[in-house]
């Protein structure tokens, strides 16, 4: 599993439902639902501007004080 991927799973429904809204997937359904589309989007070749919206959403939940 890629980090990208660890950031996801530990993801609250709110980080899953931004990180939809930035990548303009549908941002509704339960936190499995959204947690596998978040993960489709980092298959393969993920995009640099997705890859820095999981940094971005990682940073704020895990090292902000």
């Amino acid at each position: 599993m890629c980090f990208l991927q660890s950031y996801i799973s530990h993801f609250r429904v709110n980080e899953l439902q931004q990180l939809l809204m930035f990548a303009q997937r549908n941002k509704k359904g339960h936190k499995k639902d959204l947690y596998e589309r978040a993960l489709a989007l980092v298959d393969g070749d993920c995009p640099e501007s997705i890859a820095f919206k999981i940094h971005e959403l990682a940073r704020l939940r895990f090292f902000s004080i």
